[in-house]
């Protein structure tokens, strides 16, 4: 999926992937802001990110970021690298993001994972969080979501990496 903002996040541009996928069409997307197109609490990490690409150009950002779907309270996962555009003068000018969907990926259709997270989640008031081997995040109860969201500012979702939810003056040790 390909998706095009000028720097103010005004959407120029999607490509008819996008909008099939999402079951969009074009007016109904392009010449809205960004955020019409996304979870709002994903909004600092998509910030942060391309803040990262408008301070050098050169590189790209990844993150993982949610969209609801249209008619129930789930979402779209997608994984998206976000550009800098800049003209000829090396300023950027816009962004360019390019996605693909992860959703698969975040479903467990095990019912035994599922009640053994239930029997978890009913047996503490404490937060939890299970990481997988690469330390990405798999699941967490709603006290860690709090905690992180006030903390952090964000609210963690499946895939986020353990080091987001350091402390700035922990992060050397770590």
């Amino acid at each position: 999926m390909i998706l095009v903002t000028d720097i103010e996040g005004i959407i120029l541009y999607v490509n008819d992937f996008y909008l099939k996928h999402f079951n969009f069409k074009s007016e109904n997307v392009v010449g809205k802001l960004y955020t019409t197109q996304i979870f709002l609490g994903d909004n600092e990490r998509i910030l942060e990110a391309i803040k990262k690409c408008i301070e050098n150009p050169q590189n790209s950002e990844k993150i993982i970021i949610r969209k609801p779907k249209k008619h129930n309270k789930t979402y779209y996962y997608s994984s998206w690298e976000f550009f800098a555009i800049v003209n000829d003068l090396k300023e950027p000018i816009g962004i360019l993001s390019i996605g693909y969907d992860i959703s698969d990926s975040f479903i467990l259709d095990d019912p035994e994972i599922d009640e053994f997270y239930s029997l978890v989640n009913n047996m503490t008031a404490e937060s939890w969080t299970f990481y997988d081997t690469d330390l990405h995040l798999r699941t967490c109860n709603q006290k860690a979501i709090e905690i992180a969201k006030n903390v952090f500012n964000v609210e963690p979702i499946k895939g986020d990496h353990a080091m987001m939810y350091v402390l700035e003056e922990h992060k050397p040790i770590m």
